[in-house]
């Protein structure tokens, strides 16, 4: 009867070991995946300030003002 009585608890330990790692990873992946989140959130925002200048850019280069001050800058005539 001895022996009975350790192995059930060795069956409650192992069980509420298992639950222990099982809630820490679920609790780790979580803390991961809003790290990811928030990282590729800040990717996607300088990426889009990025693209935003370079249209700046290309207006300017396509604007009429840009090719009148080239026009009269010596060596830039085409």
């Amino acid at each position: 009867m001895y022996l009975t009585d350790i192995n059930h608890y060795r069956y409650i330990f192992a069980g509420v070991l298992t639950v222990i790692v099982f809630l820490l990873g679920v609790f780790m992946s979580g803390q991961l995946d809003d790290a990811r989140v928030s990282a590729l959130e800040n990717s996607i925002e300088k990426n889009n300030v990025e693209l935003q200048s370079t249209q700046m850019q290309l207006n300017y280069l396509r604007s009429e003002t840009y090719r009148t001050v080239m026009y009269w800058r010596p060596g830039f005539r085409t």
